[in-house]
């Protein structure tokens, strides 16, 4: 399945029906909630070990996903205008890499960035959040300074449940967003989201990656501007600690021109980092 150019689509799509002040994304109910957990959970399981996916199907359908089996991929995807989002899992052995986008549109181009560093870098999964973060004016229960619409700090949105449905402690979640960057400022800036002066190996090396790719980086320090700005200490996923979670915060010129040293770069890092082993399997 050609995956370039479906994160541009995905995003012009958003921007039609799911845009800044729409108020048109609805949140999954709590059994709903539940039920996308263990729908994204099963169609992993069925995208390792290539089962059969009549009841899956049947599960996604009454949730009113559709779903599109490929030979090289499972794509799941609203069916609605809820506004819930997309998945990619990736057919064959698991190498435990996610990668996340949960902010489409206000930090554009993202999911077709993050989509590219999928194919690339031969992860597991791609998830995607079907609206803008701000199409809601309505309050995250757990953060009241943000949006009920903001998968990445709002626990009553698809990409939250998706995510805690998919990942398991042995997996890395990337998650991709982006800044609007100043003169000076390092094309990208990576985080785990904790401020505990300890970064862990994966960090390091992806940090070591971008620099040998020739694309500036920056480790968040948590105490000068970028680094309190776009740490991710608040960052919902972050904070479950579910997985070993790193976070990335891109430049916008870098993500205007899908900056392949910037892919190339996240994808030497991943063939380094993962492997397919029965450590990755659930």
């Amino acid at each position: 399945m050609a995956l370039t150019g479906l994160g541009d689509r995905w995003e012009m799509a958003i921007q039609r029906t799911h845009n800044r002040k729409m108020e048109t994304f609805v949140s999954p109910s709590r059994d709903e909630g539940m039920r996308v957990e263990q729908l994204v959970k099963d169609l992993r399981e069925a995208a390792r070990d290539g089962e059969p996916l009549d009841e899956v199907r049947e599960d996604a359908e009454a949730l009113r996903l559709s779903l599109e089996d490929t030979p090289t991929h499972l794509v799941l995807q609203d069916a609605s205008e809820r506004g819930w989002g997309t998945m990619v899992f990736r057919k064959g052995a698991p190498t435990g890499l996610v990668i996340e986008v949960p902010h489409p549109l206000s930090d554009f181009r993202t999911p077709e960035l993050g989509l590219r560093m999928f194919e690339e870098s031969n992860a597991d999964v791609y998830l995607l959040s079907g609206t803008n973060r701000f199409n809601r004016e309505q309050k995250s229960l757990e953060q009241p300074g943000k949006r009920i619409s903001d998968g990445a700090h709002s626990s009553q949105t698809f990409f939250h449940s998706a995510h805690c449905g998919v990942v398991s402690p042995t997996d890395t979640v990337l998650q991709v967003h982006g800044f609007d960057a100043e003169p000076g400022d390092p094309t990208v800036v990576v985080s785990d989201g904790l401020n505990d002066k300890k970064d862990p190996a994966a960090l390091t090396h992806l940090a070591e990656e971008l620099q040998q790719h020739h694309v500036t980086c920056q480790v968040a320090d948590f105490q000068g501007p970028l680094g309190k700005r776009l740490g991710a200490t608040s960052n919902l996923q972050g904070q479950q600690r579910d997985c070993q979670f790193l976070h990335m915060e891109v430049g916008q010129e870098a993500r205007q021109s899908l900056e392949p040293q910037l892919v190339g770069a996240v994808a030497a890092w991943a063939r380094e980092e993962f492997s397919s082993s029965p450590s990755n399997l659930r």
